[in-house]
């Protein structure tokens, strides 16, 4: 997914079977701050590398989660980067007016790559397979030959100001100042695909699994499963729905909002989009641009703020960070994350008072293979991470027991 318009957290049991660490905290904010650059724009990760696109410094890239970054922007001699795409060694950038940079080596030399583009500012870019598109203000180019030659493929394409692109299972979606168009052709026709979408500026798009998810400015966040022949709007409990950055994982889905209201910055839901909260503790209420996921982060690119990196597995619940008041809380066992998993995963609960709570590991014939953890414990919100070493892939079960609650969840274990 690309920025589109330029503008503005341990105490450890081990145990002979299973091999257990335990994190137990508030899952309060642990965002950290990993870069200062405020006009990050856009990211692209292949996984180990994460690039930033800045909207004055050009491209960054990080191979360590944050922790260092390498400067790419002397061998690009361009500043003003809006879109990032890689695959493999190959990264493209879309530039403010300078066109698309190419690198077939990680982004360490970079050559431009305008031949036939008539629009060089490069609002969005995608690689499906060996082709590569740019979405411009006048609309889809295509390349078919690494960047060497770029064609129009706007054919249906009624409004051409593009500001997002993504691909599903070789389905092609264009998120445009005019709703969302799809084809089905490798981009060589186009056709909307609006029906249960309200609202036109389709600012940000992405896709995992079988659904695809688009992020439109002050409605919120739209998912089809059926390649945009229905929308359903998520927005339930979003304080800002003018999104402009998706990223997922799993069932989790982050949205970064922009909106002047005071709650703009990072929302997160744990259910496919049905309900949402806001997890911005530590960070402020930043404008957010980009949003990427590398390695087990949450990346945050802002207008103003830096970048911002914080592990998955303390969002892996719906946890609304501005709730204070434990006459609110009940006892409850979240879904843990990821899941399925190999070899870890993460089991996060709520103790609304001091209770004595058990937590144990029980296999398909109901066979306790350990327990977690039984123990007095204070109120709060607890997250434990399981290292399952040592045991076979398969179904077990979580169960967790604190006086007359008891809840048990599925795990799927694949080695």
């Amino acid at each position: 997914m690309t920025r589109n318009i330029p503008a503005e957290k341990f105490c450890s049991i081990v145990f002979a079977v299973i091999l257990l660490s335990i994190t137990i905290h508030p899952l309060y904010g642990q965002w950290t701050q990993v870069h200062k650059d405020g006009n990050i724009h856009s990211f692209a990760t292949d996984g180990v590398n994460l690039y930033a696109g800045s909207y004055v410094s050009g491209v960054y890239r990080s191979n360590n989660n944050g922790a260092t970054w390498d400067t790419l922007s002397k061998a690009m001699n361009v500043t003003a980067v809006l879109s990032l795409a890689v695959s493999g060694s190959t990264v493209i950038a879309g530039t403010e007016l300078s066109g698309v940079y190419l690198s077939t080596n990680g982004g360490t030399n970079w050559k431009t790559v305008n031949a036939g583009l008539t629009d060089t500012t490069i609002t969005a870019l995608v690689i499906a397979g060996t082709t590569f598109f740019a979405g411009t203000s006048s609309g889809v180019f295509r390349s078919t030959n690494g960047g060497t030659s770029w064609s129009p493929s706007s054919t249906g394409l009624t409004n051409q100001r593009i500001f997002s692109l993504t691909e599903l299972n070789s389905h092609l979606f264009a998120g445009t100042n005019g709703g969302v168009f799809h084809s089905a052709d490798d981009g060589l026709h186009w056709s909307p695909v609006n029906n249960g979408i309200s609202g036109n500026s389709v600012l940000a798009m992405t896709s995992s699994g079988a659904a695809v998810y688009a992020g439109i400015l002050g409605q919120g966040v739209f998912r089809t499963t059926d390649n945009g022949a229905h929308w359903n709007l998520s927005n339930t409990g979003m304080t800002d729905t003018w999104v402009d950055a998706i990223a997922v994982s799993g069932s989790m889905i982050f949205a970064g909002t922009y909106g002047a209201s005071g709650n703009s910055g990072v929302f997160v839901s744990n259910n496919n989009g049905a309900t949402w909260s806001i997890v911005n503790t530590g960070m402020g209420n930043p404008n957010v641009y980009a949003l990427a996921i590398c390695g087990n982060y949450l990346f945050v690119g802002t207008g103003g703020l830096g970048i911002w990196k914080r592990p998955l597995t303390e969002m892996a619940t719906s946890v609304n960070e501005l709730r204070t008041s434990s006459s609110t809380r009940q006892f409850s066992l979240h879904q843990n994350f990821p899941n399925p998993f190999n070899p870890s995963t993460t089991i996060s609960f709520n103790v609304p008072v001091r209770s004595f709570v058990t937590v144990s590991i029980i296999d398909e014939l109901g066979k306790t293979i350990s327990d977690v953890i039984s123990d007095e414990l204070p109120e709060g919100e607890y997250s434990k991470q399981w290292n399952s070493a040592g045991i076979p892939s398969g179904i077990y079960f979580c169960r967790l027991q604190a006086g007359a609650y008891r809840k048990t969840i599925k795990l799927v274990l694949l080695k």
